[in-house]
């Protein structure tokens, strides 16, 4: 509980001290007011995103005004953030409970405590995204499933429940993130690398395989009880990952060893590491290499270092780590090659999964300590030295992590909420930049962008179609930004033409190359019937 209280504090801090929202917590309000005005079946028509945390998000608002809260864009923001609060919480009491088990409490409390205060957990906790309710439901659905697997090593029929509770977690997870279906694949897995195991000692019955295999079906129930009307209602799973761009992932691991070469060729293998250690934080990372450096150490030495510094993986505990490493990586070998640039959220499920090896790392670096004070004369209980050690991360780490979020973005919301002003209640509001409309709590639209590139022709037909009678831009679509945005000289000819009036501009509270947002008002008796395009520039030339 005391480790859970620190990290709901700082947690509780960082909500305390942010102005502004995630971006793709923009999304998910959005999504979320729209369920709330037009219901379930309108969602599901509409985003292609799992709905889960959007449905979340609108249910929570809802409690909050029955109970005396804000009606407002505040409430809404409130709503996604208590749900990552307490989402986070959860999964790092499920990483508390996982790290007992595959080693004992002492590495427990490490794990719990340096991955819950690390700055990216603590973000992920403290914004309107969707990782902190998927991370608990995926994070409580591996402990079920152990729950399940201690009955089953018992052949107790008490494994089906706890199958079913599994499975039923599964698929709630998969309700914010697709992806969580891997986890099905893993707990099979387990189960069947289970019977195998005990199919070859002679004292194990011969119903392990029937009870296995029930528990695997079980679990699949569980499935089709929280995410199968969800499917059904979308055309099916297959149909929901073509639409999101998922397809390629769900063939499983060949997918990905097919694209070897342009693995190797791109370097996405040291990406995916890199996003991991941001994912976990560098000092949980350190410690999983201490863990693992001793560990192999330990082997080499054949038996010549201290037991107590080379804590023991206790079994399934490697098979579950190397197992999510086998699914897992073809999809972020896809999202690689898909995508220019992964976010660290996608890994956050596989740090959880190596946190107990940090936790053990701490002890080992403890144990350590305790040993070279006792060869030097002075009694130093491991206990002790474990805690401080532990101690002294957490302040660092926990003092690092209370940063307000997105504090250089502060501008943006200082356009939007200038443009929620100046907008009569029969104008529409046009941006290059989602926070402006959403702080605006305004009708609106964003702008096209491509590759940081806006066509004046697609800008003029925004305007029509629109019927905008106010336009804010960011200076970095016109006038370009450092090496990564050429100017647009055909959009600044644009925007030159008279038919655009500057009534505002927000600066960016930062000390080097500030941003610029202009607002301009649209005159639109002047607007042209068609201007001349400007595609984007080749990639080659940025």
């Amino acid at each position: 509980m005391l480790v859970l209280a620190v990290c709901a504090l700082v947690r509780i801090s960082v909500v305390h001290q942010t102005e502004m929202i995630a971006r793709d917590g923009v999304f998910y309000v959005r999504m979320a007011r729209d369920w709330s005005d037009h219901g379930t079946r309108w969602m599901l028509d509409n985003y292609s995103r799992e709905p889960g945390y959007g449905v979340a998000l609108g249910a929570v608002r809802g409690w909050l005004v029955d109970c005396g809260g804000s009606e407002g864009l505040g409430g809404w923001e409130l709503a996604g953030q208590l749900i990552s609060v307490a989402g986070t919480l959860a999964s790092i009491a499920a990483v508390w409970w996982l790290a007992g088990v595959f080693f004992n409490w002492r590495a427990a409390w490490a794990a719990a405590l340096l991955l819950g205060i690390g700055r990216n957990w603590v973000a992920v906790g403290s914004d309107v995204l969707s990782e902190g309710l998927a991370l608990a439901l995926q994070t409580w659905a591996i402990v079920f499933a152990l729950l399940a697997f201690r009955r089953l090593q018992r052949l107790g029929r008490s494994a089906l429940l706890w199958s079913a509770i599994s499975g039923a977690a599964i698929g709630a997870a998969c309700l914010v993130a697709r992806e969580s279906m891997l986890i099905a694949a893993l707990v099979a897995a387990l189960w069947l690398a289970f019977a195998v195991r005990a199919g070859k000692g002679a004292s194990m019955p011969v119903r392990v395989w029937p009870l296995s295999l029930m528990c695997i079906a079980a679990m699949a129930a569980g499935i089709a009880l929280t995410a199968g009307p969800y499917f059904l209602a979308v055309g099916g799973l297959s149909h929901q990952l073509a639409d999101s761009g998922h397809a390629p992932p769900a063939l499983g691991a060949a997918g990905g060893l097919l694209a070897t070469v342009y693995v190797l060729e791109h370097g996405i293998f040291y990406e995916m590491f890199k996003k991991l250690v941001e994912a976990m934080h560098g000092v949980m990372a350190v410690a999983v290499g201490i863990w693992l450096t001793v560990r192999v150490a330990g082997r080499a030495a054949r038996g010549k270092l201290p037991e107590s510094i080379q804590p023991k993986l206790h079994w399934p505990g490697g098979l579950l780590i190397v197992g999510w490493l086998a699914l897992f990586t073809p999809l972020m070998v896809f999202f690689g090659m898909r995508y220019s640039n992964v976010s660290f959220r996608y890994m956050m499920l596989m740090a959880a999964m190596l946190a107990p090896l940090g936790g053990a790392g701490v002890i080992v670096v403890g144990e350590l300590i305790a040993h070279l004070a006792e060869r030097a004369g002075r009694r130093l209980p491991a206990t002790v030295a474990v805690g401080v050690f532990a101690g002294a991360l957490a302040v660092g780490t926990g003092l690092h992590a209370m940063r307000p979020l997105h504090a250089d973005k502060g501008y943006f919301r200082q356009a939007g909420e200038f443009l929620g002003r100046a907008a009569s209640a029969d104008e529409t509001i046009l941006t290059d930049n989602a926070w402006m409309l959403h702080y605006s709590d305004h009708r609106g639209e964003v702008v096209k962008v491509h590759n940081m590139w806006i066509d004046p022709r697609d800008l003029l037909a925004s305007l029509h179609e629109s019927k905008a009678g106010l336009l804010a831009l960011s200076d970095r679509h016109v006038d370009g930004y450092k090496k990564n945005v050429p100017p647009n000289p055909a959009l600044r000819r644009f925007l030159d033409s008279g038919v655009f009036e500057e009534i505002d501009s927000f600066t960016q509270d930062k000390p080097r190359t500030p941003e610029i947002v202009r607002v301009y008002r649209v005159d639109r008796q002047k607007l042209p019937t068609d201007i001349p395009s400007a595609p984007e520039p080749p990639l080659d030339g940025r």
